[in-house]
């Protein structure tokens, strides 16, 4: 082997070596979104959810108030309390709502929980996990609205909910 296919050699190794150290690292394509509860004041319940399921991102006051309006009047009331419970203010320029609401549902038994927030290179997905009694529970008969609030820092790419159904084993 002459002495320039030797040096064409030694720099293609040389650049397989930097390419492969660079990529190794990099920063991976998947990042878990840090993300905290959100819990509008301490009389909001896990039960006080709209009736429909909603699984959305809030990112503006509108809809902020709009999902508030169908919750609050779920909310537990003290005996000399007047009128309506506050209105929660969310900095939306800095934050998003993650909403995960079931609906109504006949009985007691029945949750919702979000279990990660992942960060793709084009898209974010809310993994919620939905949890139902099973058939031998028992359960109190009063109807309820399970929901899950969280905040996470607003990011300039579509949100996903990607839901897993469970069945809780009673007893």
């Amino acid at each position: 082997m002459g002495q320039a296919q030797r040096l064409r050699y030694l720099i293609s190794l040389s650049l397989v070596w930097i390419f492969s150290a660079t990529a190794t690292a990099s920063e991976p394509d998947i990042h878990l979104v840090e993300y905290q509860a959100f819990r509008p004041n301490l009389d909001f319940g896990l039960n006080d959810g709209p009736d429909t399921a909603t699984f959305t991102a809030i990112q503006s006051l509108r809809e902020w108030k709009t999902l508030w309006s169908q919750i609050e009047p779920r909310m537990a009331r003290e005996m000399s309390q007047q009128g309506p419970h506050a209105f929660p203010s969310i900095d939306f320029t800095r934050n998003t709502l993650l909403v995960a609401a079931l609906g109504s549902k006949p009985t007691g038994g029945y949750a919702v929980a979000i279990h990660s927030v992942v960060e793709y290179p084009t898209s974010i997905t809310v993994n919620v996990i939905a949890q139902s009694p099973a058939k031998d529970c028992v359960l109190t008969m009063a109807e309820t609205h399970p929901i899950v609030l969280v905040l996470i820092p607003r990011m300039p790419k579509p949100i996903e909910f990607s839901t897993t159904h469970a069945v809780h084993t009673c007893g």
